[in-house]
């Protein structure tokens, strides 16, 4: 049961995406808004990185929504619009499968499920054990990749960090459609293309100028600036947690903010906080021949460690962003893994050579179900003391704003 909100005054622990876009959303709503931010600065995991030669890359696929962006946010001149457009390849049996408007992992599948599956499914191991075995075991592989813990062991919505939240056909789109349409629970876990669907691509934005640019400006817009107020290297313990400085129970409060530390400052109990470090490259590219920007691509496989291609448009240049779990000592090498995954997706690219970006980042998700059940009750426990259930333990930004907004 969502606690619905009372009082005037909000205090935001985190300046991350979700906390300014939280702050500048319900703006109207609160006389007064406080947000904490333990570092100097803005954005969290959206901030971008540069190149020897000061180009600005994305760090990851990163994007906005207009589904919880602020109206006076949308209206900005940073900001460009654009169509989520995507792909993924796939290796099985050392051959890989391109998939075109689809983002997750597509195979050669062979008969399709036709009867209904009635297994419990909490765990991603339940998940798994779903599909046809020779599946099931690329998809095990690849999540070994990134952490090497029995899939038992992790809650079923780690395969919405994993990418793997529904598999597709290669070439049996159709016949799968139909099978979705009879099958609640074959609809969860397998998709078809969106031409295939029928749906129009969503709309999603960009910053023209960067992610830094464009928080810095978003902070310093009227709407904003005028009600809220950030408050930098701010250090919460368990005595400032629960002092005036936070309110007490007189003022709603959001934790934003990486929820390990919410945990021990509430629990005193530790998330497992299964993680592994992600290399970002951001690659400046003379020509780019493929897909309209921006468009990335997905990659499944047990043996290849680059992981994602993002290719987009910003400060008058094409970019490049690659996630990759190993850090290469050679350029020639990462170059030249780049350009035979491009040619697998049909896209012919130009390198600037001298213009490689990198820096690596750890990254908490998935998530064991241990750490969801304790994320769950400390989020109960909170609602208790005034605070709003913000999601700690989903994934995506979008799930996180609708079921935060939805208390407001």
């Amino acid at each position: 049961m969502l606690k619905r909100v009372t009082s005037r005054d909000l205090k935001i622990v985190g300046a991350g995406s979700l906390g300014l876009i939280f702050a500048g959303k319900v703006t109207e709503k609160f006389s007064r808004i406080e947000v904490f931010e333990s570092s100097k600065n803005l954005g969290g995991v959206t901030r971008d990185f540069y190149g020897p030669t000061g180009s600005i890359f994305f760090r990851g696929c990163q994007y906005l929504q207009s589904s919880y962006l602020p109206t006076w946010a949308l209206d900005s001149d940073n900001l460009v619009q654009f169509e989520h457009r995507y792909a993924s390849l796939t290796e099985q049996n050392k051959s890989w499968n391109y998939k075109l408007d689809f983002a997750g992992p597509s195979f050669e599948i062979g008969e399709l499920p036709q009867r209904s599956i009635n297994l419990r499914q909490y765990t991603l191991d339940d998940r798994l054990k779903c599909y046809p075995e020779d599946i099931s075991q690329i998809l095990r592989q690849h999540i070994k990749k990134f952490i090497r813990v029995d899939c038992n062991l992790l809650h079923i919505s780690s395969m919405v960090s994993l990418g793997i939240s529904r598999i597709a056909s290669l070439s049996q789109d159709l016949e799968l459609l139909q099978t979705k349409q009879k099958n609640s629970l074959v609809d969860e876990m397998y998709g078809v293309s969106r031409k295939i669907l029928g749906e129009k691509f969503e709309i999603s934005y960009l910053p023209k100028f960067g992610f830094s640019n464009f928080w810095l400006n978003y902070t310093k817009n009227l709407e904003f600036s005028l009600q809220v107020t950030i408050n930098y290297s701010s250090k919460l313990d368990k005595k400032s947690i629960g002092s005036y400085s936070m309110g007490g129970r007189a003022v709603t409060k959001a934790w934003c903010a990486d929820p390990r530390q919410m945990i021990q400052l509430k629990t005193s109990k530790k998330l497992d906080s299964l993680s592994y470090i992600i290399h970002f490259y951001g690659v400046t590219l003379k020509s780019y021949f493929g897909p309209s920007l921006p468009f990335y691509i997905n990659i499944f496989s047990a043996n290849h460690p680059l992981t994602r291609l993002y290719f987009y448009e910003l400060d008058s240049e094409i970019k490049l962003s690659v996630d990759s779990l190993v850090k290469y000592d050679l350029e020639s090498e990462l170059i030249n893994e780049i350009m035979i995954l491009t040619s697998r997706a049909h896209i012919t690219i130009e390198i600037k050579n001298y213009d490689i970006a990198h820096i690596k980042t750890r990254r908490y998700f998935p998530i064991s179900t241990r750490d969801y059940e304790l994320l769950e009750n400390c989020n109960q426990e909170l609602i208790k003391s005034n605070w709003l259930n913000t999601g700690t333990n989903l994934y995506d930004r979008k799930s996180r704003m609708e079921l935060i907004l939805n208390q407001i």
